[in-house]
C-alpha cells in the first residue's frame, strides 16, 4: 500500500497568489516507488523529483526501505497552461504499478499572462494595466491610459452576457422601481444637456435598466427611448413607465437619429465588436 502526503500545498482548496505553486511532501511503498507525476485537469504537466531527504518520514516508518529519501518537490508554472485550472492531482505510482492520488482545488487570484488584454478595446493602445484590485472570478479591471476607457477583461461572451443579464441581473426589481422611479442624477443630467446640448429633444439611452433616468427626462419633456440587455429589467421599464426600449444587444436598435446618446457604467463590459462597430 502507498501512503502518498502533501504537505505543501496543505490545504484541499488551494488560493494562488502567484503563477507558480511549489508542491512538496513525501511518498512510501513496501514495494518503492517508481514515480510521482503531477496532473492539472487530469493532463500531465511533468514529474517531481523524487528522492529528498526526510528524516522525520525515517523516524516514523523506520523499517520502509528508502524512507530517508522519500521526499518530492514540484513546481507548477500556471502561465505554461490552457484556461484557468481547476484540479490538481498528485499520483504517486510504485514498481508494482499500485497508484495513489491526492485531489486539489485551484482558486487563482491573478490572471495568467495568456488572459492579460494586450491593447485597449477602445482605441487599440497597448498602454493598459489593472486599474485595481477587483476581481469577480476570471474577471478584473483594467485602464487605458491612452484613451482612459475602463474596461472589464476578459470581455464577457454572448453567452455569459445572456446568463447574467436575464437570472443574476437587478435583484429586487421591483423594490428599486418602487423607490427610485426616477433616478437621483436625472435633475444633473438634464442640466448638462442644457449647458452643453440645449437644442436636444431626443435622447437614447444605452444600457437603461429598467429606465428611471428615461423615466425622468421624459416627465421634463424629452422624447426617450431606451435599450436594454435584461428583458426582465426592460419589461419592467415598459410596464411600469411607458418607455419604448429596444429588449436585446444593440445590434438589435433599428437605425435611427437622435439628438443624443446616453450611456452609463456600459462601455468596460460590452463585447468588443460592439465597441469596433461603436468607433
Amino acid at each position: 500500500m502507498i501512503q502518498l502526503v502533501c504537505d505543501a500545498p496543505k490545504d484541499s482548496i488551494v488560493t494562488a497568489d502567484s503563477p507558480f505553486l511549489e508542491i512538496s511532501g513525501w511518498a512510501l511503498s513496501s514495494d518503492k516507488i517508481k514515480e510521482i507525476n503531477v496532473l492539472i485537469d487530469n493532463t500531465f504537466v511533468g514529474k517531481a523529483a523524487y528522492g529528498i531527504p526526510r528524516p522525520d518520514v525515517k523516524n516514523a516508518y523506520p523499517t520502509i526501505s528508502d524512507s530517508d529519501i522519500s521526499g518530492f518537490w514540484f513546481e507548477v508554472n500556471f502561465n505554461n497552461l490552457g484556461p484557468t485550472p481547476q484540479t490538481l492531482t498528485i499520483e504517486a505510482t510504485s514498481l508494482s504499478n499500485e497508484k495513489a492520488f491526492i485531489d486539489k482545488k485551484i482558486i487563482l487570484n491573478i490572471l495568467l499572462d495568456s488572459e492579460k488584454p494586450k491593447s485597449c478595446p477602445i482605441c487599440n493602445s497597448g498602454d493598459v494595466a489593472r486599474k485595481t484590485s477587483w476581481r469577480n472570478g476570471k474577471y478584473q479591471l483594467y485602464h487605458c491610459f491612452n484613451c482612459s476607457t475602463g474596461f472589464i477583461y476578459p470581455l464577457p461572451s454572448t453567452l455569459e452576457l445572456n446568463d447574467y443579464y436575464n437570472n443574476l441581473y437587478w435583484e429586487n426589481l421591483e423594490d428599486r422601481i418602487n423607490k427610485w422611479p426616477i433616478h437621483y442624477d436625472t435633475d444633473y443630467i438634464d442640466s448638462l444637456i442644457k449647458r452643453y446640448s440645449k437644442n436636444t429633444r431626443s435622447i437614447l439611452e444605452v444600457g437603461c435598466g429598467f429606465g428611471n433616468i428615461l423615466n425622468g427626462l421624459k416627465q421634463k419633456g424629452y422624447k426617450v427611448y431606451g435599450q436594454e440587455y435584461s428583458r426582465k429589467s426592460a419589461e419592467l421599464g415598459i410596464k411600469h413607465f411607458g418607455l419604448d426600449i429596444t429588449i436585446g444587444p444593440l445590434s438589435e436598435l433599428k437605425t435611427k437619429t437622435y439628438d443624443l446618446i446616453l450611456l452609463r457604467a456600459v462601455t468596460f463590459y460590452a463585447p468588443q465588436k460592439t465597441l469596433k462597430k461603436a468607433d
